[in-house]
């Protein structure tokens, strides 16, 4: 591709986004010379957008806005955003930047449009070579592997069931979904949003205001295909329910739900049950002191190893059976932490855990009445190796600022950089080193 747009001084919206490029060797001077009138470039299919704007002139532009599945570039001139972009203007409107940029697995057709009272929002559709293909009540198809984007009116008013399979089976077809959402204020509920998308394996989200969404109950329920999501850009500050929110996701390897505020949340039913290929869930930052009820919230996941649910609060539930249910067919967990809890003997002596084989637990006291197949200990878990490496760390919670005198100067150093992180910390007292 070498020198393909060389020159191409003029170009101010350049829509690149199904390039496959896997096989391409030479990108020198595909973007060479001055493109400060270029303002928009569709980048969203690109494995590697890095090289079309890094490496060329491009990098160069002013307040160029790129649109990527990811937010791969980084370029302090570059703004990550998709848009529709309005050539006549030459900008990115302002009533339309809502978008899902959607693919399908197999071919699917509407007969009477793709539009629905739970779609009543859309205003048009583009098919990946430009062409505007929507009609509310037109026949239309989606053709499998293509990229789709459907822009939503201006501002956004409901998401609830907006790609639910049980009321529309097409969906369980729908294959991948990029997010750009940014006029959501107003969105309540997330209920069932992607409920049965059984094809579903990418999530991407973009940009999106979840600011006043008190229900995300149900979110991705049976979305088994899902591997991974990043969840960063959620604001769950006004969350109410998150029960069944990934349920079933039973490929799901991998979640990241550190930057959620559950301080609301009064229900984490079923949150994560068959979630069955997760090894690793990190919980430590969840609030749940107005959760009143956990019942079965890690029902069945047969393949998780490490559980960090250091910081939880049962305060509020009264009936302690549905605390019992919480961890029925969590077979071959090696590693929980209860660092922080207040009752330990809630978790271990009455629930599933205590017939768990070689189970190490960490509390900040002994207040778990030994059980012959439990071991006590805080430790980094390795869970490459499935060892529990205690004996060179120890755990380390800071939150607030502290005052230290000279001769704890290396232990300072420490605590110095923890409260920059502000996060829960592991560090080494041989190595001096703090790990993750």
């Amino acid at each position: 591709m070498s020198k393909m747009f060389s020159n191409c001084n003029n170009l101010v919206f350049i829509d690149i986004s199904n390039f496959k490029m896997q096989s391409v060797t030479k990108y020198d001077d595909m973007f060479k010379g001055d493109f400060q009138n270029t303002i928009y470039v569709d980048l969203y299919n690109v494995e590697d957008p890095k090289e079309i704007i890094t490496y060329s002139d491009l990098n160069k532009v002013n307040k160029l806005n790129v649109c990527q599945k990811e937010d791969l570039i980084k370029n302090e001139n570059a703004k990550t955003t998709c848009c529709y972009y309005d050539f006549d203007n030459k900008k990115c409107t302002d009533g339309n930047n809502n978008l899902f940029k959607i693919t399908f697995k197999t071919d699917v057709n509407y007969m009477n449009g793709f539009g629905s009272n739970i779609r009543e929002q859309i205003s048009y559709i583009f098919d990946e070579v430009g062409n505007r293909i929507f009609q509310k009540n037109e026949n239309l198809t989606f053709i499998a592997g293509n990229l789709y984007d459907v822009y939503l009116e201006y501002p956004i008013k409901k998401l609830e069931n907006y790609f639910n399979s049980e009321n529309d089976p097409n969906l369980k077809q729908l294959k991948s979904i990029g997010i750009v959402c940014p006029d959501s204020s107003s969105v309540q509920s997330l209920e069932s949003m992607f409920y049965g998308c059984s094809s579903l394996e990418s999530v991407y989200i973009l940009d999106i205001d979840t600011s006043s969404v008190k229900l995300f109950s149900k979110m991705f329920r049976q979305c088994s295909s899902l591997k991974s999501i990043d969840l960063t850009l959620f604001n769950t500050a006004s969350a109410d329910k998150m029960n069944q929110m990934f349920y079933k996701c039973k490929s799901l390897e991998y979640i990241d739900v550190s930057s959620f505020n559950t301080s609301s949340v009064t229900t984490m039913e079923q949150m994560f049950a068959e979630c069955s290929s997760l090894e690793y869930l990190d919980l430590s930052y969840f609030d749940t002191s107005l959760t009143n009820s956990m019942e079965s919230m890690f029902f069945k996941n047969g393949n998780l190893k490490v559980l960090d649910i250091s910081s939880f609060n049962t305060g509020k539930i009264s009936n302690k059976i549905k605390l019992n249910n919480m961890f029925n067919g969590v077979l071959n967990l090696k590693y929980i932490n209860l660092y922080n809890v207040r009752d330990t003997k809630n978790y271990i002596k009455d629930t599933h855990l205590k017939n768990i084989q070689n189970l190490t637990i960490c509390q900040k006291d002994d207040i778990v009445i030994s059980e012959k197949n439990a071991y006590y200990n805080c430790c980094y878990y390795d869970i490459q190796t499935n060892k529990c490496e205690s004996y060179n760390y120890m755990l380390i919670y800071y939150d607030n600022d502290v005052t230290y005198e000279k001769e704890n100067k290396d232990l300072k150093e420490v605590y110095d950089i923890i409260a920059a992180r502000k996060e829960k910390c592991w560090y080494s007292t041989n190595t001096k080193k703090i790990i993750k």
